[in-house]
């Protein structure tokens, strides 16, 4: 009998071990779906791998990069993978998660041209404004979707997002990347904005990332969306430019038209030290765009605090004939010689 209770005992041990072992596992595997598993799921597609991921262990759909505190849907949107995303967002991801740099997956989206995820985002109820504080710091903070979205020429975002509620004159904070900016100046400092983000090299080159830039129109159908919501176009940023200088600046004849039908031209000689609109158009020989301006009554001597060799202050029409743009010179001499 006593070796039957043994073996019994024995048997019992076996069982209960292999009982324990296979919870360990179980627990174990749930241990091991590590944020790095999930965020590089994410950031390939993987919809398998994801779907297998969260089914081990559900509160990995929100786990954290440990650096940059990145979710894995921020992850999946970033690099343009829409069905992940999408994914990630049916398994239950927080879609109003913040990055350290005040980001959401509404951001990623506006900016990367993801109009289904958007609309997924908007139809769940992800938070179109936020608070911009005019002393925020840090990479984005005082950004806002729709900002991102205007000045990535996302038209159809732009209007989601404005039929959402979005402010149409949120500025973006002091010390950021976009120095201040609102949508619409966004929308019309493309050309630069294009060469320091997302040109060759640009630390923002990616894969999924849709940026079409016209130097000649500009986003113009952005422009034209967000004034008819009520863009003001007096709003300047901290290098006290409008969207007029920068549309003129950049040669995009369209918007400067469409801007000054809508009245930017009241103040056409508006200026800060670097200059009037029309400074900037003549001094790239925007023949197009010198006339547009001469139009509205913009001045051909009008001074700004930078000055040539001579200490002279430098006038529209000096730095045009200091360019050799001829052209231009024989029509802003005809404008100043007009009573």
């Amino acid at each position: 009998m006593k070796n039957r209770s043994t073996l019994k005992s024995k048997r019992t041990t076996s069982l209960y071990g292999v009982i324990v072992a296979s919870l360990l596992l179980t627990i174990g595997h749930c241990l091991f779906v590590s944020a790095a598993e999930i965020h590089d799921a994410a950031r390939d597609g993987d919809v398998a791998k994801i779907t297998a991921l969260i089914a081990a262990d559900p509160t990995s759909v929100n786990a954290k990069a440990d650096a940059g505190g990145a979710t894995p849907l921020m992850y999946a949107i970033h690099f343009g993978k829409s069905e992940a995303a999408k994914l990630l967002l049916e398994k239950g991801a927080d879609f109003n998660a913040k990055a350290p740099n005040g980001h959401t997956a509404l951001f990623e989206a506006s900016a990367g041209g993801q109009v289904d995820v958007v609309k997924v985002l908007l139809k769940k109820g992800a938070t179109v404004n936020f608070d911009v504080q005019p002393d925020s710091r840090g990479d984005d903070p005082g950004c806002t979707p729709l900002l991102l979205a205007a000045e990535n020429g996302q038209l159809e975002i732009v209007k989601l997002l404005l039929e959402k509620g979005a402010d149409v004159n949120a500025k973006s904070s002091y010390n950021t990347i976009h120095n201040c900016a609102t949508p619409l100046i966004g929308a019309t400092k493309v050309q630069a904005d294009y060469d320091s983000l997302y040109g060759p090299g640009g630390h923002c080159d990616r894969e999924g990332t849709a940026v079409v830039t016209d130097r000649k129109h500009g986003y113009l159908e952005v422009v034209r969306a967000l004034l008819d919501k009520g863009a003001k176009m007096d709003e300047t940023d901290n290098f006290g430019h409008t969207a007029l200088f920068y549309a003129a600046n950049h040669g995009q004849l369209e918007v400067v038209k469409l801007l000054l039908e809508k009245g930017a031209g009241a103040d056409v000689d508006g200026k800060n030290h670097n200059g009037t609109p029309l400074l900037f158009a003549a001094q790239n020989g925007d023949v197009e765009v010198v006339k547009l301006l001469l139009g509205k009554g913009a001045n051909p001597n009008a001074e700004c605090n930078s000055k040539d060799k001579q200490g002279k202050p430098w006038t529209p029409l000096a730095i045009a004939q200091a360019s050799g743009f001829t052209n231009v010179v024989e029509l802003l001499q005809k404008a100043t010689k007009q009573p």
